[in-house]
């Protein structure tokens, strides 16, 4: 099982988010980009277990804008920091769903 990296803040949500749901979605970037494969058991550092059940690469700030009202968790995602991260970086979503 590898270790998944998100932001602290990030993991609190997703923790929050899986108390009530059996997935969830987060937005990878950087050094992070294409590591996560469909089917990857993954750990967070809060010691949560999930499989990596979907993965989006986008190409665009507008793709991601077209794809992100599909998934309620990522609505209070910062938009101008994610406009900015694709002048110079890969982007994609993974779906986490819990792992027992």
């Amino acid at each position: 099982m590898r270790l998944i990296y998100l932001p602290q803040n990030e993991e609190e949500k997703i923790k929050d988010i899986l108390k009530n749901s059996d997935r969830v979605h987060t937005v990878i970037i950087a050094s992070e980009y294409g590591k996560y494969k469909k089917g990857d058991y993954v750990k967070t550092l809060g010691g949560e277990r999930l499989v990596v059940s979907d993965t989006k690469v986008l190409r665009s700030f507008e793709d991601f804008q077209k794809e992100c009202t599909h998934y309620p968790e990522l609505k209070d995602t910062n938009l101008e920091d994610i406009k900015k991260a694709f002048t110079h970086k890969k982007i994609e979503i993974i779906e986490l769903r819990k792992y027992r």
